[in-house]
């Protein structure tokens, strides 16, 4: 069965040099600077390319090793406690795959197999948000924005785009690198840096207030 390759090397690093020995947890928190917090859970997610099509037996293979993923999530995050404030969307979007998982094996149970791989789906789609691979595309979706931005910038008809908005695609082209080679952490903070940058020379336009013009 083909699985999604979830894991970063470099990110388990810095979570040991935090605690000041290697994580032997069956799920290990990242937390690279900038990137909030993600999950990495050394069970893979299944693949649910061909759950359709899968038989009885085969299907219920998979809703187990999603609950599998789901024990290690919940047993790793309950470990650091509630008061680690910046894990609250990891607790939540667990806690919804949690649910979506417990209604596909209802719905399976019921005879009701594509409903059932629809909401085994949801919940795939909830755990793959928790994880560094989804946390650093975020950060790069945000920065490939700003730069968005600055390409439709004047510039004041300079010959050439101010300094920072180069270093800043840079950085870009940089942190897609990364994420490509699964460096999450440096994908994150490449990405984090170009970002800052390009918002700085090519800030987002002001939203209008909720009683104002659209």
């Amino acid at each position: 069965m083909t699985h999604y390759p979830l894991r970063a090397a470099a990110l388990l690093a810095v979570l040991a040099a935090a605690c000041g020995d290697a994580p032997t947890d069956p799920a290990a928190l990242l937390v690279a600077e900038h990137a909030r917090a993600a999950l990495d859970v050394s069970v893979p997610l299944p693949s649910l390319a061909d759950a359709e099509s899968m038989d009885a037996q085969e299907f219920q293979a998979v809703l187990s090793d999603l609950g599998v993923w789901l024990d290690a999530a919940e047993a790793r995050l309950e470990q650091e406690g509630p008061a680690r404030i910046e894990l609250a969307t990891l607790r939540e979007e667990v806690g919804f795959g949690r649910a979506r998982l417990a209604e596909a094996v209802r719905l399976e149970a019921g005879g009701e197999r594509g409903a059932a791989v629809a909401a085994l789906i949801g919940a795939e789609a909830h755990l793959l948000r928790t994880t560094a691979f989804a946390v650093a595309e975020r950060r790069i979706a945000a920065a490939a924005a700003a730069e968005a931005r600055c390409e439709r910038e004047s510039f004041d008809s300079r010959l050439e785009d101010p300094i920072a908005v180069r270093r800043g695609r840079r950085l870009l082209a940089h942190a897609r690198e990364a994420l490509a080679d699964e460096d999450f952490e440096r994908a994150v903070q490449r990405a984090h840096y170009a970002e800052a940058l390009l918002s700085a020379e090519c800030p987002a336009p002001a939203t209008a207030s909720s009683g104002g013009m659209r």
